[in-house]
């Protein structure tokens, strides 16, 4: 697993990350459901999860499994 880092959005009921390095664009947040009910609409925040990418490398969705305590 990797870390997923961005600032989360709720919009029209699905959540949305505005990744790290992403140059502002927002890509659909992929989680359980469990997750995504702890999440808060425009906190920034860091996962344990993946990125996917389309066939230039650029990413177009965040599939996380966990979010990072400290």
């Amino acid at each position: 697993m990797n870390e997923v880092m961005g600032t989360t959005f709720l919009e029209d009921g699905k959540w949305f990350l505005r990744h790290e390095g992403g140059a502002g664009n927002k890509v659909p947040l992929l989680a359980r459901k469990e997750l995504l009910g702890d999440l808060q609409d425009g906190q920034a925040q860091i996962f344990e999860g993946s990125y996917s990418r389309d066939h230039r490398g650029v990413v177009v969705a965040a599939h996380v499994v966990s979010i990072k305590r400290y």
